[in-house]
């Protein structure tokens, strides 16, 4: 339509200011958005692909619906204080499962393992795992905090493709007192998306420096 009199610059201009920036991309520029109610914008996540450079200190596990798949995201905090994250595998069998993570187990390296895997966790590993678990209960408190991180551009990731649709297409979700994202709404599975979630809120965490001691000298008497 550009040039016939329906659509001009400072339509798009215009239009562009529109703070549903996936509306703006359907139907002004007729671009495919990877859901309807995305929690991350279009666009947003790419601009945040980089070199990873820090020592992974989490791994998040999650099972697709039907325990078909198995995946694991690696997120670590790099000295510049941006949380980074990369999928560390993807497999289809649970004994595999607990081989990758064997081979994960290091000084350092927490854990957060889904409740529905807990009682087949290995003891070496389980020893390792964040007590209590993770699940939806973490979605709903974490999501705002990771999108947040997103946003902000306090998230760094390595490109990986399976992530990146994963994160793309999962659906936003409000409740009352919290948001998240859902599998049901979501156009396709979110496994590694709500791994992804887990693991950048523990590896953002803060983490204490011990603090010096300041000796003294006692008396004789």
């Amino acid at each position: 339509s550009w040039g016939h009199g329906s659509v001009d610059e400072q339509g798009l201009r215009d239009e562009l200011q529109s703070p549903n920036r996936e509306a703006f991309l359907r139907s002004s520029l007729n671009l495919w958005t990877a859901a309807d109610g995305a929690w991350i914008p279009p666009g947003v996540w790419d601009g945040l692909a980089g070199e990873l450079v820090a020592t992974p200190t989490v791994i998040a596990v999650e099972a697709s619906r039907d325990g078909a798949r198995f995946v694991g995201v690696a997120a670590g905090l790099a000295d510049d204080g941006i949380v980074e994250l990369d999928t560390a595998f993807v497999t289809f069998s649970e004994a595999d499962l607990w081989d990758r993570l064997g081979s994960l187990v290091a000084p350092g390296v927490t854990f957060a393992i889904p409740g529905s895997l807990e009682v087949h966790t290995p003891a070496a590993i389980a020893a390792r795992a964040l007590p209590g678990g993770v699940g939806h209960g973490e979605i709903l408190k974490w999501t705002g905090i990771v999108r947040g991180m997103i946003l902000e551009g306090r998230l760094r990731h390595s490109g990986d493709v399976a992530l990146a649709e994963h994160i793309q297409r999962a659906v936003l979700y409000s409740t009352n007192v919290a948001v998240g994202i859902s599998t049901d709404r979501s156009p396709g599975p979110i496994e590694l998306a709500r791994a992804a979630i887990w693991a950048a809120a523990l590896a953002g965490r803060p983490t204490r420096k011990a603090s010096t001691a300041l000796g003294g000298t006692r008396r004789r008497r």
